[in-house]
């Protein structure tokens, strides 16, 4: 199913700010200007405090990027005047990237959305006066952060959806590489043991001193691994009734 189009998130977020009166949205943006630092100090505290988080943070990307990255992230998301909507689309997909390609599960990250709406509405309902509106400005910051949740976590998906397809075609390849370098070493082994009996028989000597094939390290790969790991190629049963038959008669998979 075809997601939103930048245009239509940016018009929906468009929407979203104007129906929000400017004094509110003032508030709420000096709001964050005077708390920005305290609520980015609250997010990362309790996200190095639960054992999952901070698996994917240390102190020092804290302080050193991932702190004013996100006050400068609020600064954006609550600043009055947006001149291009679609550039704070753009930023929320860039974040939604990120955490695909270093792999942080979905629930970390709405689980920090939700720490972040928390500090948000302490700091409304202690400074928010009258005719300022605590909940109306809640709601307002609530609809925000979900929206930019929204656009993220489908960015999230799209990422890791290709990052999987790259990681089994990956996989195949190797599979593959794997596949052509066991051939050769069979092929070799093969040709050892034929080598090994034509020269008895040129030599004359007793081919029964020789191992059959079946105990060959052919024989024994043949036995123990192609036959499990071929039972859907339609050659196998004929090839192995004939290998059976004429070399290791008795011998079944």
């Amino acid at each position: 199913m075809r997601y939103k189009d930048k245009h239509q998130l940016a018009a929906e977020w468009q929407a979203l700010l104007e129906r929000t009166p400017k004094p509110l949205r003032q508030a709420v943006e000096t709001l964050v200007e005077h708390h920005g630092q305290s609520f980015a100090d609250h997010f990362y505290r309790v996200m190095l405090e639960d054992p999952h988080a901070s698996l994917f943070l240390s102190n020092d990307q804290v302080e050193q990027r991932l702190h004013p990255s996100m006050q400068r992230w609020l600064k954006a998301m609550f600043a009055v005047e947006h001149a291009d909507f679609e550039s704070l689309v753009e930023q929320q997909e860039k974040v939604g990237q990120v955490h695909a390609r270093i792999d942080i599960p979905v629930n970390l990250v709405l689980s920090g959305a939700r720490q972040l709406k928390q500090v948000f509405y302490q700091q409304i309902n202690a400074t928010f006066k009258s005719p300022l509106s605590p909940g109306d400005a809640s709601v307002y910051v609530s609809d925000h952060i979900d929206m930019a949740m929204e656009i993220m976590s489908h960015a999230y998906s799209v990422a890791s959806d290709r990052n999987a397809r790259t990681e089994e075609a990956y996989k195949l390849f190797s599979l593959t590489q794997s596949i052509g370098d066991e051939r050769e070493r069979q092929r070799s082994a093969l040709l050892n043991w034929e080598n090994a009996l034509m020269f008895a028989i040129a030599a004359q000597q007793d081919i029964a001193t020789l191992p059959r094939l079946s105990n060959s390290d052919f024989g024994l790969w043949y036995f123990h691994k192609a036959c499990m790991r071929s039972r859907a190629c339609r050659r196998l049963p004929l090839f192995h009734a004939i290998f059976s038959k004429w070399i290791v008669s008795g011998w079944k998979c």
